[in-house]
């Protein structure tokens, strides 16, 4: 039985998901980004109790065709932002629909009707949320995280955050500094 797990995107993931299984007694042959291999059959209840766990991961259990495109798509997007530093050659929406093997307009469509917003509005959520892990958690400076996620300097990246967020980034690390005290 494969079942498909969401928002698998590092190997983190894949540790913590071997360690939900490990603790239910569920035994598997592999966990890889994306879905997990189980020896028996699970019971609906049996799946609920997991998906459960996994929610408090931010991940969570995947049933249909369309989710699991969708989270396909928000882990190429993650990936961009978290373990490649280089920018693609082409635009994101090029290159997500190359991955994916498809014509992006149509892919865009599925992915709205199945998260509600646009892979565009995916992009711009996990760029936002990314540079305030880096300020608060991991001590990136600007300079590096306007690289990193892949604006062209970092003016353009601090108009970008303050527009998204209606915050300085001096504000972001003042109430970082505050939660520390």
């Amino acid at each position: 039985m494969t079942i498909n797990i969401s928002l698998m995107s590092c190997l983190c993931c894949i540790e913590v998901v071997k360690d939900e299984l490990k603790k239910m007694k569920i035994e598997y042959n592999n966990v890889d980004f994306g879905t997990a291999d189980i020896i028996k059959e699970l019971t609906q209840k049996k799946l609920d109790v997991l998906d459960k766990r996994l929610q408090k991961y931010e991940m969570n259990l995947l049933y249909t065709e369309e989710e699991i495109e969708a989270d396909k798509v928000c882990v190429i997007i993650i990936k961009m932002f978290n373990h490649n530093k280089k920018k693609p050659e082409t635009s994101y929406p090029e290159y997500i629909a190359a991955l994916m093997n498809c014509d992006f307009d149509s892919l865009d469509k599925r992915f709205i009707k199945t998260m509600g917003y646009s892979i565009n509005q995916y992009i711009t959520l996990t760029r936002i949320k990314r540079a305030k892990q880096m300020l608060e958690c991991e001590g990136y400076d600007i300079d590096e995280i306007a690289s990193i996620l892949h604006y062209s300097d970092e003016i353009e990246f601090l108009k970008h955050f303050k527009k998204e967020t209606g915050c300085q980034i001096r504000i972001v690390n003042l109430s970082n500094h505050n939660n520390q005290a």
